[in-house]
C-alpha cells in the first residue's frame, strides 16, 4: 500500500491503477501466502512474551518449520530454538 500511494502520489498510477495493481499482487501472492490467525499469534505472544508483530513473525516460522532470521533482540532471548541472527 505504502509504494503504490507513493507511485500515486507521484503521479506514476492512478487511484484505478493502485486498486488494479493490487488486485493483481493479491492473486500473485494468494497462491504461496500461509495466513496466521489472530488467535495463534495472541497465543504465541503470550506464550513468548514477544510483540503481536514479532508474533505474527514466529508464529509464521513455527507453522512452517522453519528458523526465523533476525537481528531483533528481543526474538532472539526469547525464541532460542527458534531465532537466529543472519
Amino acid at each position: 500500500a505504502s509504494v503504490l500511494r507513493k507511485y500515486e502520489r507521484a503521479g506514476l498510477l492512478s487511484a484505478a491503477g493502485c486498486i488494479e495493481c493490487s488486485k493483481r499482487a493479491l492473486e500473485l501472492f494468494a497462491q504461496s501466502t500461509h495466513h496466521v490467525s489472530m488467535a495463534r499469534v495472541l497465543d504465541t505472544a503470550r506464550r513468548t512474551g514477544c510483540s503481536s508483530y514479532d508474533s505474527y513473525y514466529i508464529a509464521l516460522a513455527e507453522d512452517l518449520h522453519l528458523r526465523l532470521y533476525t537481528y531483533d533482540a528481543e526474538v532472539l532471548k526469547k525464541c532460542p530454538r527458534l531465532a537466529q541472527m543472519p
